[in-house]
């Protein structure tokens, strides 16, 4: 009877254990699985598409799944409860699908797709000029967004984008759409424009740029007022997150910085052999401000004035 009793003992502290064990180790059993499932296919080929994403959500947006189609065009979305959900499929090659459906908890809903590939007969182009002087300009990014459209609204997404060469040309080939293209230069006001484009149609969407309208300018000289041409100019925010414009002078000693918003600045130069420039200026709205630099000769030779310089930029002196 002893033994019987101990052994009774024994077991009731070893089954919390074996219970939490089981628990921790047998993960699906006992949750909700509330899920989509299907595959996607082109509507022309019925071949599966590959790397499309299915995004699914509720009414209240509270749940929100992501699933990518792997080679097979095969997804699966899982979430915690039933209820009404939408579903859209995107891919850059195709046009969007989507579906909806109101689902029980712990349903497993089949939901396929065929999606209409895109027609690339569409053409977006033209030609980024300088407002102020109309000439092409070069090395501007120009990015193309195509407009999303769900139920509840919708988003711009970057589809492809460009540089521009000394003509200032750009061109896309793209299919019918709503689209808004964003251009953007250091040194001018960033600009995007909208067009709508049907099938087939080619159209010209040109842009001008403004120059930022502020910043600083002058010329740089030595103390015989003679201009010095090559010479590093610099204008640094005065933030923690410090941000540096330069330039260099040209031939006759001339410089120019724009900057993007006004503020607290502080203005550099630096030339070997000649002591560090620096003074804080403000800059207003929309005004250049003019300020001549006076670089003075140094005194240290140029190795040793360059190691004194290393250390003063770490020390955050200069």
């Amino acid at each position: 009877m002893k033994r019987t009793v101990v052994a009774l003992a024994l077991l009731m502290c070893l089954l919390p254990t074996a219970l939490v064990f089981a628990d921790e180790n047998t993960p699906g059993d006992d949750l909700i699985e509330t899920a989509f499932y299907g595959i996607v296919v082109d509507s022309v080929t019925l071949e599966p598409v590959e790397g499309a994403y299915v995004y699914g959500f509720d009414d209240d947006f509270r749940e929100y799944r992501i699933s990518v189609t792997n080679s097979e065009g095969e997804y699966y979305l899982e979430f915690n409860r039933g209820g009404h959900y939408n579903l859209y499929v995107e891919h850059e090659l195709y046009e969007q699908g989507s579906a909806d459906a109101t689902v029980e908890m712990n349903d497993r809903t089949e939901m396929d797709f065929e999606l209409i590939p895109k027609v690339f007969d569409t053409v977006i182009y033209g030609t980024v000029t300088d407002a102020s002087m109309g000439d092409p300009l070069q090395e501007v990014m120009v990015n193309l967004y195509e407009y999303i459209e769900y139920d509840d609204g919708g988003y711009y997404q970057l589809i492809s984008y460009q540089i521009t060469g000394s003509d200032g040309n750009y061109s896309f080939e793209t299919y019918e759409g709503v689209f808004r293209v964003y251009a953007s230069k250091e040194g001018y006001d960033r600009i995007w424009k909208e067009i709508t484009v049907g099938s087939g149609e080619k159209a010209q969407l040109d842009i001008a740029l403004e120059q930022w309208a502020r910043g600083i300018y002058g010329k740089v000289t030595d103390q015989d007022g003679n201009p010095m041409k090559g010479v590093a100019v610099a204008l640094e925010t005065d933030n923690r997150n410090s941000v540096e414009f330069t330039t260099t002078t040209d031939e006759n000693g001339d410089y120019e910085i724009r900057v993007p918003r006004e503020g607290q600045y502080t203005l550099k130069a630096f030339e070997d052999g000649y002591r560090p420039y620096s003074e804080d200026v403000r800059i207003p709205p929309d005004e250049m401000v003019e300020r001549d630099i006076e670089m003075t000769k140094a005194r240290l030779p140029d190795p040793l004035l360059r190691i004194l310089y290393a250390i003063l930029a770490l020390l955050g002196i200069i």
